[in-house]
């Protein structure tokens, strides 16, 4: 261990565990005594100012300030020039002591250089051991798991780094044996596997073969029933047209899907019906074209009524009118110069300032209201 100089001694005015006492004062000689600052307590003590316009008391009370003051630099004068000396006797101390710690610790730091050269080097060749050791067993560990893999057994480090070499050893040879059996075996059911896959695929060229045979037949059948069906169809469709053409004589308009396949007796019972609803069909028409004309008629003579019977109501409403709007007359043009002089009251409203034209705006807005107000119940009212 490199020892480390020691530091100055700082000399401080007071100690804690060390109270001043009237002996201490007296024994250090001090120029001001305690009955001294006694005395100056009670003769300054009592001293007051009666208020802001007491100027004598205020003088005397700053006279007692100055001379404490001037006690109290004489004492701090004092203090300084004894602890002068104590610290040029600190001082000779710590240089002293300096001479003969410094080339201690610079000896001590030589021989802790020398030691730690010799614990460095030692820890250096542990480090280096240990190195060397953990990479031989990793290597002997991947060489045995590079083993392992080539015969497909697949164990984790944590199984086979602690196992001995003669453990591992035994273990290898069963692994190898284990690896050549299924190789063996693969080869085997291999052998197997291409020898029904040759069975199966003699197998299946035979039945495509056959399905083939099968195949060619059926399109065969399925071509001459085609053929036939087609046949049957085209003269089915020849007699549908025929029977179609008759049908429209009668103005029956069927689908060619709702006759075909009809028997010549049932198209006969359909070509009855047909006709006679024909026939029912032409009545009814007939009646309603005598009933419609009928109505067209009675509808215009009707109209013919109504409008002359309208016309006469509208002359007496008319006449109605106009004698009404002369007995009003007179009334109606006092409330339309009413109106007139309600209208002429917009000059009248004052000029606002720019603050209330929206005011201003409001009562010219009612006055517009009450002129149309009053000309509508003139005209509603009074024509």
């Amino acid at each position: 261990m490199i020892a480390t100089a020691e530091p100055d001694i700082e000399v401080s005015d007071n100690t804690p565990d060390e109270q001043p006492t009237t002996t201490a004062v007296s024994v250090l000689q001090c120029p001001i005594t305690l009955p001294v600052v006694t005395d100056l307590q009670k003769k300054y003590g009592a001293l007051t100012i009666a208020g802001l316009n007491d100027k004598a008391g205020f003088a005397a009370v700053d006279e007692a300030r100055r001379h404490c003051k001037r006690v109290k630099v004489d004492v701090e004068h004092w203090r300084k020039e004894q602890n002068e000396e104590a610290l040029k006797h600190q001082r000779r101390v710590n240089a002293a002591a300096k001479l003969i710690r410094e080339p201690l610790e610079a000896l001590e730091e030589q021989l802790a250089g020398k030691q730690k050269a010799i614990t460095d080097e030692v820890e250096r060749l542990k480090r280096e051991a240990e190195e060397k050791l953990k990479a031989e067993r990793a290597a002997k560990l991947k060489s045995r798991m590079d083993s392992l893999a080539a015969v497909r057994a697949y164990l984790s480090p944590a199984e086979v780094d602690p196992m001995s070499d003669e453990d591992f050893s035994k273990l290898l040879d069963q692994k190898q044996q284990e690896e050549f059996d299924r190789i063996e075996a693969e080869k085997a059911e291999k052998q197997r596997q291409a020898e029904e896959a040759e069975r199966l695929r003699l197998q299946r060229e035979e039945i495509e073969a056959e399905q083939k045979k099968l195949a060619d037949a059926k399109a065969e059948l399925a071509r001459q029933q085609r053929e036939q069906a087609e046949r049957e169809a085209a003269n089915r469709h020849k007699i549908a047209v025929a029977r179609l053409q008759t049908l429209a004589t009668v103005n029956c308009h069927p689908a060619e899907f709702e006759i075909d396949g009809l028997s010549d007796e049932r198209f006969a019972e359909y070509l009855t019906a047909a006709t006679q609803r024909n026939q029912e069909r032409i009545e009814s028409e007939r009646r309603t074209a005598e009933e419609k004309q009928q109505r067209e008629e009675e509808e215009a003579r009707q109209k013919v009524e109504r409008e002359r019977i309208e016309a006469e109501e509208k002359a007496k409403r008319e006449e109605a009118a106009r004698q009404r709007a002369e007995a009003l007359k007179p009334d109606r043009e006092k409330l339309l110069a009413f109106a007139d002089a309600i209208e002429a009251m917009r000059a009248q409203v004052p000029e606002l300032s720019s603050g209330q034209q929206f005011t201003r705006g409001l009562v010219l807005n009612v006055i517009n209201d009450a002129v149309r107000q009053v000309r509508q119940i003139v005209e509603q009212k009074m024509k």
